[in-house]
């Protein structure tokens, strides 16, 4: 009933995500940084009595950094923090490998919103404790904020409360 489940680029995009970074976002940030890059690059070759150095050193730096993040950002799926799957919630564990804990939702007892310390906006989501296995308490261990019966993922750019709402959606 609670598994780690590992996502791939394709089957990332597969899912519906309740949570996290949208692709949109990071879309905006990418071509925001574009921007910024070419007005430094402007005003750096366009400046007087810099020496040639400095100018190939920073438009070398402004493209590598440009090419890292085109590589690292992940565009087309965003950074996903809950989501549904064929039946089963997940809140992510780890991100870059793209590696959820996924509960049923037949397991599923109550979502609520919550804090996380320090100050992160959170959803809880709390799993019946009759029904879990010795192994589903291992499992649950090994979440970000481990807790006995809940899974609890962040709440980026989303209120707390519509997360909830989205998950009660599919809770039966």
């Amino acid at each position: 009933m609670v598994e780690i489940r590992h996502y791939n680029k394709s089957t990332i995009q597969q899912v519906d995500v309740l949570s996290g970074i949208s692709p949109t976002l990071l879309k905006r940030v990418f071509v925001g940084w574009l921007v910024f890059a070419l007005i430094v690059e402007i005003i750096v070759f366009t400046a007087p009595q810099l020496s040639e150095t400095f100018v190939n050193v920073t438009t070398a730096s402004l493209i590598l950094f440009t090419v890292l993040l085109w590589f690292q950002s992940r565009m087309a799926e965003g950074w996903p923090s809950i989501i549904h799957d064929n039946g089963m919630i997940g809140v992510v564990v780890e991100p870059t490998s793209r590696e959820f804990l996924c509960a049923s939702v037949d397991i599923i007892e109550s979502i609520e919103p919550t804090i996380v310390k320090p100050n992160n906006k959170a959803v809880r989501v709390n799993l019946i404790q009759s029904q879990l296995t010795d192994s589903d308490k291992e499992q649950l261990e090994k979440a970000v904020w481990p807790r006995e019966s809940q899974l609890v993922g962040l709440s980026h750019f989303t209120e707390p409360s519509d997360v909830c709402t989205e998950l009660a959606r599919f809770q039966r």
